[in-house]
């Protein structure tokens, strides 16, 4: 299984490069600050979730928290493309989160992983 870096870098390029041939108005800018956003939240879920873990009481409930925030902050992030009328809003918002469910099934991935 690849690294989290490595495997951002993987993501960004494969996403990169299947955007390209269509003609959706997302460039890669765009793109590079959806990676390194979700890079940033998921770096800092994973050590969220190592502390919560060290702890002598482990309680899912924190685990669950810990995701629903991360989750609401990338909402946060997302809210001005949101709020935009531009008429490439919906395909960058199903960018985001394609980008975001394939971080997070590497997550779920590695953590089934790492309990064999």
């Amino acid at each position: 299984m690849l690294n989290n870096g490595v495997f951002a870098v993987v993501v960004l390029t494969l996403n990169f490069f299947l955007i390209k041939p269509f003609s959706f108005n997302i460039n890669f800018y765009q793109i590079f600050l959806f990676h390194c956003f979700l890079f940033g939240v998921f770096a800092l879920k994973k050590n969220a979730h190592i502390f919560l873990d060290s702890k002598q009481e482990k309680k899912p409930l924190k685990h669950l928290v810990v995701n629903a925030f991360a989750l609401l902050v990338c909402l946060t992030f997302l809210t001005p493309i949101i709020t935009s009328h531009s008429s490439e809003k919906k395909y960058l918002i199903i960018n985001f989160f394609s980008v975001y469910f394939l971080y997070q099934t590497n997550e779920i991935i590695r953590h089934f992983k790492n309990i064999k």
